[in-house]
């Protein structure tokens, strides 16, 4: 095509300004206000100590004799099981606003109409419905269920139970989306079982003839005495469990499971902490996705002073090829002479902090305690606590939403539920100044490219084809728009994104 007089400008395909910090191959570009340009990111600014909101109203009063479990849906919904009235297996859902917002709960479902012994855990699987296991009953049956929520109000799906199953610890294995139960086999000498199950709407399938028997030894019989967790960066699950050493404490082991569609390799036991000193008790287990560690936490006695049972923490780290586990330095959570108890811990995966839950005796003076822990490396800090409640608060768990707002459970006289927040996050991405991706990897200071809109980014991986794709406030991409709805473009390969396309 001709054109007469002047030619219409052509628009660039990139543009060239200095790197406001490292940016790697392909990732979302922004630029700042002095003209520098930046890769998309979110931070997180810690509140040291964490703040509370208000107690929420209409809980039940009793019950509260046993642990407690607690998981939100990452948005807005928390849900509870507890013993509650009568000291029933029970559960409630409640809703929470912004901020240190009040929890807002619906009427107690119970699940069982039979004294609660144990709560293994609860994981939400989305679509507001979510996974929990729990012992109840004199014969100590372990029932595995789907809960789903509608507002407030729960629906209960058909439970799968099995008799003999004390003390218990559940866990999602989110690359085969199966689900992993553990417990203290009182059938057979007290021994740790396993077995793998599935979850279709609100039906679960579990099989005995999937059971493995993990540890033959006897494992102790104590509150949080088993704890699992999750590795998605090593694709293994990994147990915690106590075993009695009579006179002196108890041995705290590890192992490493590998689940191959419901076929079990156990790893070898490796110890956590030994005795003299180790106490299975409060034992307690989380992955943090984004440094991709575990943190354990325990209960730890000194062997000088027979009152002093101090809250210790370590960070693990496994290794896929072997099944192996390996632990940073031991980091304590309460101060000496200070006794910690009736502890559980949640990661919060999107911004890289575990939450800590749990009661301290010190000097003849009890408190429920909220605490953040970070991991560096192989080593954890825990940041300064906070009172959630006074007095003897027992049963405790907490769950993120992971935006910087957890909600916290326990018991001291009856139930208390409460919002806290531990972190702001911020993104630096705005709904103006997404500009492209880099076309290369910089160094801070360095000159770097940006394809701009119309360009072909070609470093992008797991697209697919045709899909319109929008930058998130993290830097990825999805299919749907964060808070922020900004369109990154569309993909015309797994690898390929015409910028704004």
């Amino acid at each position: 095509m001709r054109y007469i007089g002047k030619q219409p400008p052509a628009t660039p395909s990139s543009f060239t300004a200095v790197a406001d910090g490292v940016i790697s191959d392909g990732d979302p570009t922004v630029i700042n206000a002095n003209g520098t340009v930046a890769k998309v990111f979110e931070s997180f600014t810690d509140t040291v100590p964490p703040t509370l909101g208000s107690n929420a109203s209409g809980l039940p009063s009793a019950g509260g004799g046993y642990p407690s479990a607690t998981a939100t849906n990452g948005s807005d919904t928390v849900i509870h099981v507890f013993a509650g009235t009568s000291g029933y297996a029970s559960v409630i859902a409640g809703t929470v606003g912004s901020g240190n917002a009040t929890p807002s709960y619906g009427s107690e479902t119970t699940l069982q109409s039979e004294a609660l012994y144990s709560v293994a855990g609860a994981i939400y699987i989305g679509s507001n419905k979510w996974v929990i296991s729990y012992s109840y009953g004199s014969s100590k049956k372990l029932v595995l269920r789907v809960v789903s929520v509608s507002g407030t109000t729960v629906s209960l799906g058909s439970d799968v139970d099995f008799s003999g199953a004390q003390h218990s610890a559940i866990a999602h294995d989110t690359t085969e989306d199966q689900f992993m139960v553990v417990w203290r086999n009182i059938s057979s000498s007290n021994r740790l079982d396993g077995a793998v199950f599935t979850v279709s709407g609100t039906t679960v399938s579990y099989s005995s003839s999937n059971n493995t028997t993990i540890e033959s030894d006897s494992v102790l019989d104590g509150n949080n005495s088993i704890g699992l967790s999750y590795d998605t960066n090593a694709d293994r699950f990994v147990v915690i469990y106590a075993n009695t050493d009579t006179g002196s404490g108890s041995n705290i082991y590890a192992r490493v499971i590998n689940n191959a569609n419901k076929s079990l390799t156990i790893g070898s036991r490796t110890t956590v902490v030994g005795s003299p000193g180790g106490n299975g008790d409060n034992t307690s287990i989380a992955y943090e996705n984004i440094n991709k560690k575990h943190l354990i936490t325990y209960q730890k006695r000194n062997p000088d002073a027979s009152d002093d049972y101090r809250g210790n923490g370590r960070v693990a780290t496994v290794t896929a090829s072997n099944n192996s586990i390996a632990f940073g330095t031991e980091a304590p959570i309460t101060v000496v002479g200070a006794s910690y108890n009736d502890g559980r811990i949640a990661a919060d995966n999107t911004n890289g902090k575990i939450l800590l839950a749990y009661r301290i005796y010190n000097s003849g003076t009890e408190n429920g305690l909220v605490q953040v822990a970070t991991i560096s490396g192989t080593d954890v800090s825990f940041a300064t606590s906070v009172v959630f409640q006074s007095g003897d608060t027992r049963a405790n768990s907490i769950a993120s939403f992971g935006d910087g707002r957890a909600v916290v459970f326990g018991h001291p006289t009856a139930w208390v539920s409460r919002t806290t927040t531990y972190g702001v996050p911020s993104a630096n991405l705005t709904s103006e100044n997404f500009i492209g991706f880099s076309d290369g990897g910089y160094a801070s200071g360095a000159d770097a490219s940006v394809f701009l809109s119309g360009s072909i980014t070609k470093s992008q991986s797991s697209l697919t084809a045709g899909q319109q794709y929008f930058v998130q406030g993290d830097g990825t991409l999805a299919t749907t728009a964060d808070s922020i709805s900004v369109i990154a473009g569309t993909a015309i390969s797994a690898t390929e994104l015409i910028v704004k396309g």
